[in-house]
């Protein structure tokens, strides 16, 4: 049975051996993922370990971490042995900038994971905000990369939860909040994508530009109560090998189109309407009037490939029927201990 070691980053720290979550001194956090990166990759099979990293915010103001091109790599991992980077904090279902982001400019990726033949795979995403900002950039960039590693992909799994991806700018060209480019023939990548807002990503002339896209072989995408607002398509396949999409529950508004090319797709219970949200673009929970997407999902809890049973911010969806999107309506809503999530 792994064992989890637990690390901390805050980007108000003045750089320690990031043991504690404290702001100076030598077991101060980390102040960057690329210090942590750095100073902690290592074989985590051997070791049977899972490395756990803490996104603090702990010098309080505004917890801004930069993030352009900064990349997981030099880790060895396999499913049950994996990174596992978690907020803190809840950010509380919408933006919060009270609590750690990530911002990467438009010129630039964002966090690059299993990149060319250096990069990880194995790696959960909980409660994280990203956002990309514009700086009249035209060039393709992502606010999430993820590449491959030859002949590791049949055991290779990408967990997204509970978290905020958005841009912030405009642009002419390719502009993917999560770009899934997986690897060699016969390898199959698994994405695991739930309770999530992605908001923003639309282009001024491409339609490759993109909440989701993948490129390249074979993937296995399962897009679960995600949110997606003002995005210019959702989900997107390229050339290459077929990409199987499982997408249940999910909910898109302003989106020109919800799968715009790509047809080895499942698709049961997503909504294209409008509903009543507590606030439109700033908070994306649903409102106790709502009878769009209130009440109107189906029941993921025994789900055979990605069981789902809470939303975004660890409201448990056990009323009377699942809700689209990322919330569950009541307004009552606690946020998840951190722990460890479980991964598939």
């Amino acid at each position: 049975m792994p064992t989890t070691y637990t690390r901390y980053v805050d980007p108000s720290s003045s750089g320690g051996n990031g043991t504690t979550n404290a702001l100076s001194g030598a077991n101060a956090a980390y102040a960057s993922i690329t210090a942590w990166n750095t100073a902690e990759q290592k074989n985590l099979t051997t070791a049977d370990q899972i490395s756990r990293l803490v996104l603090c915010s702990n010098g309080g103001g505004t917890p801004v971490e930069s993030v352009n091109s900064a990349t997981i790599s030099g880790w060895t991992t396999d499913l049950t042995r994996y990174i596992l980077i978690e907020n803190e904090k809840s950010h509380g279902g919408s933006w919060n900038t009270g609590v750690h982001r990530f911002q990467t400019i438009d010129g630039s990726h964002g966090l690059i994971m299993n990149g060319s033949t250096t990069g990880t795979n194995n790696i959960v995403l909980r409660g994280i905000q990203l956002e990309m900002v514009n700086t009249a950039s035209t060039s393709e960039y992502y606010g999430m990369l993820t590449y491959y590693q030859t002949g590791t992909q049949a055991n290779t799994s990408f967990v997204l939860e509970n978290s905020i991806l958005r841009y912030m700018g405009s642009s002419t060209a390719f502009k993917f909040g999560w770009y899934c480019g997986t690897g060699s023939a016969g390898t199959a990548a698994r994405y695991f994508i739930s309770n999530n807002i992605f908001q923003g990503w639309r282009g001024t002339a491409s339609n490759y530009t993109m909440a989701i896209g993948t490129w390249s072989q074979a993937s296995y995408m399962y897009a679960y109560n995600n949110t997606f607002y003002n995005c210019h398509n959702v989900f997107f396949t390229g050339s290459g090998g077929p990409t199987y999409w499982y997408l249940k529950n999910n909910g898109y508004v302003g989106c020109d189109a919800f799968v715009y090319t790509g047809s080895n797709y499942t698709a049961v219970t997503n909504s294209g309407s409008t509903p009543t949200f507590v606030s439109p673009y700033t908070n994306l929970h649903l409102a106790s009037t709502d009878t769009t997407w209130k009440r109107q999902g189906t029941d993921l809890s025994n789900d055979a490939y990605y069981p789902i049973t809470t939303d975004m911010d660890g409201h448990l969806r056990t009323d009377s029927a699942y809700d689209i999107g990322m919330d569950q309506y009541p307004a009552t809503r606690s946020w998840l201990p951190l722990n460890q999530p479980t991964h598939y």
